[in-house]
């Protein structure tokens, strides 16, 4: 039997932020082994209407902020914290998408994968659940694992390119 790491993700955060304010958000990244997962890549994808005033040391990739960690061993967790300002007149929900992967070795269950926030903009309401951002499907969620797995082969091909 191969080796297999359960990486899962969770966001956390403000769900409602007002004009010129800034929030954060935080990816959370665990594995639940057996394996230690190698080469480990992880994103949150920037909405529109917000400006990202810090990366927590990640690298921008199109409109998405990646992380990569050699490893993380089973039972360990990983957190990225990404701070925004909302934009000028910003309105509407807008969604925060987080994803992790593997890219070495194989995930059991590639469902808890992905994760994601609605954050209110601009409005003194609450957040509304059933909003058009709220009923976004995991189709953007996959697509965000699909474009983390592109961006880490564009990255190793500028490091070789390099040396």
């Amino acid at each position: 039997m191969p080796d297999q790491a359960d990486l899962s993700a969770a966001l956390s955060g403000l769900t409602h932020a007002l004009d010129g304010s800034t929030f954060s958000e935080t990816l959370t990244v665990s594995n639940a082994g057996p394996a230690t997962a190698t080469d480990v890549s992880s994103a949150i994808t920037v909405p529109s209407q917000v400006t990202v005033t810090n990366s927590g040391h990640g690298w921008m990739f199109g409109g998405d902020i990646i992380w990569v960690d050699e490893s993380l061993a089973a039972g360990a967790t990983v957190s990225y914290t990404v701070t925004f300002e909302v934009n000028a007149e910003a309105r509407g929900s807008v969604m925060v998408d987080g994803a992790t992967i593997s890219q070495e070795v194989d995930d059991p269950n590639l469902a808890n994968n992905s994760t994601w926030i609605v954050v209110r903009l601009g409005s003194s309401k609450p957040p509304d659940a059933s909003s058009p951002a709220g009923e976004r499907s995991a189709g953007s969620r996959k697509q965000l694992i699909r474009k983390l797995r592109h961006a880490r082969g564009r990255k190793r091909a500028r490091r070789s390119k390099r040396r």
